[in-house]
């Protein structure tokens, strides 16, 4: 990853074929006390675990950004199939600037050729929720449904020149992201 330093890390990788069976087993465990992207921003205490098992992962994903008071403790589960890959998030909690935010646990995301269908992503904060449902492809009829409530727009003010203020809901169709 060229664009990414790590300082202070660890790696730990275990795997294991059964014997006479078409059967995989293997962890791996990613430490780092501090990253740098390449555009200067620091983040802090990133630990990644994964359990794989023949077409199947289980993930967890842990980091904090101290400069903006955010930290991620992200789980789900990845399961491989011939013709698709499926990723499902579990309850899991975000904390931006100091508001925290809770994935819901009944969602899908399909990966399958160059689609992405989501199903009921959800992340809600208090009053405050985002969902969203639909394909992101290359067809004309391909739509991601976004349904915004009562978002605080000063929790985008780290990533913008200009701060902003208010809240927005509202519901939003997207389509032709690819183009």
């Amino acid at each position: 990853i060229d664009d990414i330093l790590f300082v202070h890390n660890q790696f730990n990788v275990d795997a294991s074929k059964f014997i006479g069976k078409n059967i995989i087993l293997a962890a791996a465990d990613v430490q780092s006390q501090f990253q740098v992207i390449k555009s200067g921003q620091q983040f802090e205490d990133l630990v990644v675990s994964t359990v794989w098992s023949n077409d199947h992962i289980d993930f967890t994903w842990h980091n904090t950004y101290p400069e903006v008071r955010n930290r991620n403790d992200i789980y789900g589960e990845v399961d491989f199939y011939r013709d698709s890959t499926q990723i499902h998030l579990s309850r899991s909690q975000i904390d931006i600037l100091d508001e925290v935010w809770t994935i819901k646990d009944n969602n899908l995301i399909t990966l399958k050729n160059q689609e992405v269908k989501i199903d009921n992503l959800n992340i809600g904060s208090d009053n405050q929720m985002i969902t969203a449902n639909g394909i992101i492809g290359r067809q004309e009829n391909d739509l991601l449904a976004v349904t915004v409530n009562s978002f605080d727009l000063s929790l985008l003010n780290p990533l913008l020149p200009e701060n902003l203020s208010g809240s927005v809901s509202g519901e939003f169709a997207l389509t032709n992201l690819y183009s």
